[in-house]
């Protein structure tokens, strides 16, 4: 569920970015829970900072929209690069935990 950085290194003291987060969480709903994304430009449609998620994210925030998990920084922003927070992380565990 957990891939490294690249360049065979996993780096585990580096903050992980919300985009990296994502894919985490998506991760373990499709092993877990066989969830998939339906339609990955719809999902990400509202989030005008989509061009900046990486080619590899763009599936997971997709699928973690689509599921109601994240809406995003704003309404209309998901801010890929930014740092996740214990916060937000909590947050999307909840709910990752309450998803049928």
């Amino acid at each position: 569920m957990i891939n490294g950085v690249g360049n065979g290194k996993f780096d585990p003291n580096r903050a992980i970015t919300r985009e990296e987060m994502a894919i985490i969480v998506s991760n373990t709903l499709k092993k877990f829970k066989g969830k998939s994304v339906s339609d990955t430009n719809a999902a990400l449609a509202n989030f005008k900072d989509q061009a900046t998620i990486a080619a590899y994210g763009k599936e997971a925030v997709a699928l973690l929209t689509q599921e109601g998990i994240v809406q995003g920084l704003t309404a209309e922003t998901f801010g890929p690069k930014n740092i996740a927070n214990r916060a937000q992380a909590a947050v999307i565990i909840d709910r990752m935990l309450k998803l049928n």
